[in-house]
């Protein structure tokens, strides 16, 4: 009897050890690791984006910096690339460009540089086309500077529902390109990102911080690949939740000894 008890104990103990673990801290935005890659065409299909970090900020409006749109961001990666889906509200669909442009700073230092590391890439659609475009940023500002020269890596895809007013948007950027103006931060590494917004060619929200040069603030933490310590974790997780309920289980079903 105390045996079992005993068991039954340090069974109970080891799960709430497991589950107390401390975890490290979560960047302001996070992808998780993606083990079967989404198809980039606008649409969402059943299960594809499961495995995606939820993330969603502002645009803020170009002269009062109030916050104007709200933009959900569903971002996941693997080894070789990392996958955003972009959603948002836009009752207009312009026959001009909406789109947007997305900015990395890879080294996290808040601001730009001519260091190969700030990479940018745009995407660009109206009622009958969209055009996506790997290029760079300079030291001398935070517009798109230029078309990389080497080539477009990356490709991107979008859908609009009339009923509800939503953009779709899916895009894969690599991170394991060799070019010195691609991004290659590497599983698990911190980068700074921002995104601005373009409604109708003309109309700017700026991306979240509304200051760009605050670069680095917002930063995206990509995702590491699943390690043998990990699934072992898991695993010993299961054992012991499997192995309390079938203690309480023959512990129920014993039958009492009446004198």
């Amino acid at each position: 009897m105390k045996t079992r008890r005993y068991i039954g104990i340090t069974l109970l103990t080891a799960i709430l050890v497991i589950t107390l673990l401390p975890h490290s801290a979560a960047a302001a935005l996070t992808s998780n690791w993606c083990s079967t890659p989404p198809t980039i065409d606008g649409i969402i299909g059943a299960g594809e984006w499961d495995a995606a970090y939820p993330n969603s900020f502002y645009v803020c409006d170009y002269f009062s910096g109030t916050p104007m749109i709200l933009v959900a961001m569903w971002t996941m990666n693997d080894a070789n690339n990392l996958y955003f889906r972009f959603q948002w509200l836009d009752s207009t669909h312009d026959e001009y460009e909406d789109g947007f442009y997305l900015y990395f700073d890879e080294d996290n230092n808040g601001n730009w540089s001519c260091n190969g590391v700030e990479n940018v890439v745009s995407f660009l659609m109206n009622t009958t086309f969209s055009t996506f475009q790997d290029g760079y940023a300079t030291s001398s500002g935070f517009l798109f500077q230029g078309i990389d020269p080497i080539s477009q890596d990356g490709n991107g895809s979008y859908s609009y529902n009339i009923a509800t007013t939503t953009y779709t948007v899916e895009l894969v950027v690599p991170i394991s390109c060799v070019n010195a103006e691609d991004i290659q931060p590497g599983a698990g590494a911190i980068i700074g990102i921002s995104f601005l917004l373009i409604e109708g060619y003309a109309i700017e929200y700026y991306p979240y911080p509304a200051n760009f040069t605050n670069f680095g603030v917002v930063t995206l933490q990509l995702a590491s690949p699943p390690s043998a310590i990990g699934t072992l974790y898991s695993l010993l997780w299961i054992i012991c939740i499997v192995s309390v309920f079938g203690y309480l289980h023959l512990r129920h079903r014993r039958p009492s000894i009446s004198i």
